[in-house]
């Protein structure tokens, strides 16, 4: 007889749950289809497999409420039509009654721990690689429909803006290329023409513009180059989040915190800072020293050295007292040898690794008089100086540039390194709640389940959106749990030393809460 009703409510169970999860999946699945349609544009087969892949991610969303909808709805019609009154007197115990809801229960735990841990994540990265795979078609597709393509980076902005498009063989015309750093415009480049590359990086996907025939304009004023190539990257849109990382990913997180996005762009900001420095305190007395440090241009190779040498804010370099050699491509003796009051050395590209800017100013060459003395005298599209690219070259970046020799680091330097520390130590607290979290919600759906089963039962006179309503509250309670967790732990460890214990303390607090919802109601079927 067991059997019988077993299979007779898991029959019902299975129905009422499908139903309610695969309507609730489809309409979140297309609300996640709206973002990345707005933002992109996508075609049609793309909007599918996008459908596709939003599917695991809403199901561990909508399992635990269509398992709740299912079990109230198929225990309170059970109830309601005396059924459950009759299988008691017949000797059936309600503990045995509820064991289908438990079945499924435990499906939905085993699948939502799954889901959470491995196929969310593995889904996440791939409807982003579906949106961004073909990084050409969305910068061409922006630059026709609103005649440019902006590209977010670390406090500054990049417009690619161009006349017109050629996708066959990735060339633009009419190309205007605007950086725009903390609000204003630091450089135009204007050509006639361009061409476009694509690459993929493990930061991202890279693009490389090539650009012939420009003239530039920055702060050192205008100039002419025959060819010029410039690299920027259109980082991740959402992988670099702790919420949709795999588990094997969140324990290699734990080890170095440096794979995880926020960690890795604040130690890209110390390493920038440590390099530049780094580069400052080189040229810093040089020419006491007779030390004569190398830049290298498109047809030109420059000797210096300076007096002394001070780093700005902006991460320029002004050096005072400046004697420069300069040797055309190849040759063994100096073309030019000059001596310049001062002189700015800057990174002109979007990093440190991307092309310099000399700017000689109230310059004349060496043994000359002083009436035939120049304002300015700029060297642009020099290679990156060499302790910059002794560190940038290396394999471990952080590791190179914190144990580089800098000297006498400066505040700026120990206030980043800080950051970093702090960074790390949130990162290590948001990978410990994510864990626990995901830990939690799958295995609190066993208890939510049966719980919205035994609200059926109770509330069998109800609507049966009542019962549905009353065992979604577990659920609620739950969750706000968690969110003060998660809050708990990012304020204790933002503004403490201590660590975010605290917090995953709390969250498994919630899953005993509904535990023990779950034992009271089961508790009060006995006396319906």
């Amino acid at each position: 007889m067991n059997k019988i009703i077993h299979r007779y409510l898991l029959k019902d169970l299975v129905k009422s749950f499908l139903l309610a999860t695969a309507a609730l999946t489809l309409i979140l699945s297309l609300g996640g289809l709206i973002a990345p349609a707005r933002e992109f544009g996508v075609s049609p087969a793309q909007a599918v497999r996008l459908i596709i892949y939003f599917i695991p991610v809403t199901l561990a969303f909508v399992l635990p409420v269509g398992a709740v909808f299912a079990a109230a709805v198929t225990y309170g019609r059970f109830a309601g039509q005396n059924e459950h009154t009759a299988c008691r007197a017949g000797g059936i115990s309600t503990t045995s009654i509820m064991l289908p809801a438990v079945y499924l229960g435990l499906f939905v735990m085993a699948a939502n721990l799954l889901l959470n841990f491995y196929v969310v994540p593995h889904y996440i990265h791939k409807a982003e690689v579906n949106v961004k795979a073909n990084i050409k078609q969305i910068v061409f597709r922006s630059i026709k429909r609103k005649g440019m393509y902006e590209i977010e980076g670390k406090d500054s902005k990049t417009f690619i803006i161009a006349d017109k498009v050629d996708e066959d063989k990735n060339i633009l015309s009419g190309v205007n290329i605007l950086r725009i750093d903390e609000g204003s415009a630091s450089s135009l480049i204007t050509s006639s023409l361009a061409r476009v590359n694509f690459s993929k990086t493990d930061s991202g996907n890279q693009i490389s513009v090539t650009a012939y025939e420009l003239f530039q304009a920055d702060k050192s004023g205008y100039s002419y180059c025959a060819k010029l190539p410039l690299r920027t990257k259109v980082g991740s849109l959402i992988v670099d989040n702790i919420r949709f990382k795999k588990l094997s990913m969140l324990r290699k997180i734990e080890k170095k915190p440096v794979l995880f996005g926020p960690v890795r762009k604040k130690a890209d900001e110390l390493i920038e800072r440590i390099s530049t420095e780094l580069l400052a305190q080189r040229i810093d007395g040089s020419a006491q020293t007779n030390r004569w440090l190398k830049l290298s241009g498109i047809s030109e190779r420059l000797l210096f050295r300076a007096e002394s040498c001070r780093l700005d804010s902006d991460l320029s370099l002004h050096a005072a007292g400046v004697e420069v050699l300069e040797y055309s491509d190849g040759a063994e003796v100096p073309e030019n040898r000059w001596e310049a009051e001062s002189a700015e050395i800057y990174a002109a590209g979007s990093s440190p690794e991307d092309y310099w800017n000399f700017s000689l100013n109230r310059a004349v060459p060496a043994g000359e008089p002083a009436p035939d003395r120049v304002e300015s005298r700029t060297f642009r599209h020099l290679q990156t100086p060499a302790p910059i690219q002794e560190i940038y070259s290396s394999s471990d970046r952080l590791a190179a540039a914190l144990n580089s020799g800098l000297e006498d680091p400066s505040i700026e330097v120990k206030m980043l390194t800080e950051e970093l520390d702090q960074r790390i130590d949130e990162t290590a607290g948001e990978v410990a709640i994510e864990i626990n979290y995901r830990l939690v919600f799958g295995i609190a759906c066993l208890f939510i389940t049966v719980t919205g089963a035994a609200f059926g039962v109770i509330m069998r006179n109800s609507h049966v959106l009542a019962s549905f309503g009353a065992g979604i509250i577990p659920l609620a309670v739950l969750v706000v749990f968690i969110m003060m967790g998660k809050n708990l732990t990012k304020n204790i460890i933002s503004h403490t030393d201590r660590s975010g214990d605290s917090g995953i303390v709390l969250i498994w607090a919630g899953l005993g809460v509904v535990l023990l919802i779950m034992a009271f109601v089961q508790r009060n079927i006995h006396r319906t």
